[in-house]
């Protein structure tokens, strides 16, 4: 599947656009959203790219930091001008909350 991704937990196969569009937090610290298998409803982290996400996991080594395993491509996907906000064809698809 083009810019498909399996959730980790589950194996289901979902897409590049559904995780944009079901983004459930956003980690400041580290600059990560966290998003949702639509089957299992596991978390699954990314890190916000233009054109792309990449997936991966935080993980602690005497601070955070984040691995990326897989980057998806994503067409008019980009960070917003504003920290943590995220756009898809232009259009606002995530605002954090305050």
């Amino acid at each position: 599947m083009s810019g498909g991704f399996a959730c980790p937990f589950c194996k289901e196969p979902f897409d590049a656009r559904r995780m944009a569009r079901d983004i459930i937090g956003y980690n400041p610290a580290m600059h990560l959203h966290v998003t949702r298998c639509p089957k299992c409803l596991k978390s699954v982290e990314f890190r916000a790219l233009a054109n792309a996400l990449e997936i991966g996991y935080t993980y602690w080594a005497g601070s955070m930091h984040f691995e990326g395993v897989a980057r998806l491509p994503l067409s008019g996907f980009r960070p917003g001008v504003t920290t943590g906000t995220l756009e898809l064809d232009g259009i606002r698809i995530f605002e954090p909350s305050v």
